[in-house]
């Protein structure tokens, strides 16, 4: 009998294995795949793609024929993906804190304020899908990559 797993499968049920079935994991996928990457050692957009098992040249090959709002969007799921790696927001889990960077506009143009966190309120915030596990996780979203969240927000490149 053979047993047919999926890498993301995999991942997932990684760390609660026995090291007897973590060794067969290892050996059934590409090597590194388990390894768990402190997020503060990710300090470039191509660091997140590499989490991914991609890199930043591949990524832009990828989408360099899509519309440009839609790459936005792909570089913010890329940054999601790498710095959570793994946790996922329950959306119907109203104790589940989800964090998210908060910009605020002033005369020097739209910069990282704080993070905020959503549970149960009874007022009309509209959650941002890509919420990050802990505060520390969405500072450093937001501080690190504060150039893709601007051109997220604004829709507009940023000049280097």
């Amino acid at each position: 009998m053979a047993l047919l797993i999926e890498e993301e499968t995999a991942k997932k049920i990684y760390e609660y294995q026995p090291s007897w079935f973590q060794e067969i994991l290892e050996k059934a996928f590409k090597k590194g795949c388990f390894k768990k990457i402190n997020f503060k050692d990710l300090k470039t957009f191509d660091d997140l793609c590499r989490t991914q098992g991609t890199t930043e040249v591949e990524f832009e090959e990828k989408w360099e024929n899509s519309p440009e709002h839609h790459v936005r969007y792909e570089r913010m799921l890329m940054l999601y993906l790498a710095i959570n790696q793994g946790w996922e927001m329950n959306t119907y889990d109203t104790t589940q804190r989800k964090w998210a960077p908060m910009f605020l506009v002033s005369s020097s143009g739209l910069g990282f304020s704080y993070s905020y966190y959503g549970c149960d309120y009874a007022n009309a915030h509209v959650g941002f899908p890509l919420c990050y596990e802990s505060e520390e996780k969405s500072n450093h979203a937001g501080k690190q990559f504060s150039k893709l969240w601007i051109e997220f927000i604004t829709g507009k490149p940023l000049k280097s």
